[in-house]
C-alpha cells in the first residue's frame, strides 16, 4: 500500500498525536485508498517550515464528499462544515 505524505498543523498534529482525532479532512486532490498509508508532517505556518515532527498512520476509512450533494455550497463555504464520529 502507497504512503501519501502531508502537512498538519501543530493543533491538529497535537489531537492526532493524543489520540483524540481520528479523521482528516482534505481536498480530495490525491489518490487515497482504504489501508493506505498517511504521513503526517508537523508543518508551523508561522515559520513556514516542518517541525521534524511527524506520525505515520493508517487510512481505514474513505468517503469522497460532494459539497453540491450535502447542500448549498455558498452556505458551505460561509459557514464551514462539521465533522462528527458518531457511536
Amino acid at each position: 500500500m502507497p504512503t501519501i505524505e502531508k502537512k498538519i498543523r501543530p493543533e491538529f498534529f497535537e489531537m492526532v498525536l493524543a489520540g483524540s482525532n481520528h479523521f482528516e479532512v482534505r481536498v480530495a486532490n490525491f489518490k487515497v485508498s482504504q489501508g493506505d498509508t498517511i504521513l503526517l508532517r508537523e508543518w508551523d505556518p508561522a515559520t513556514k517550515g516542518y517541525t521534524g515532527r511527524s506520525i505515520e498512520k493508517t487510512v481505514s476509512f474513505v468517503n469522497r464528499v460532494d459539497l453540491e450533494k450535502i447542500g448549498d455550497v455558498d452556505e458551505i463555504v460561509e459557514k464551514g462544515l462539521y465533522i462528527m464520529e458518531i457511536e
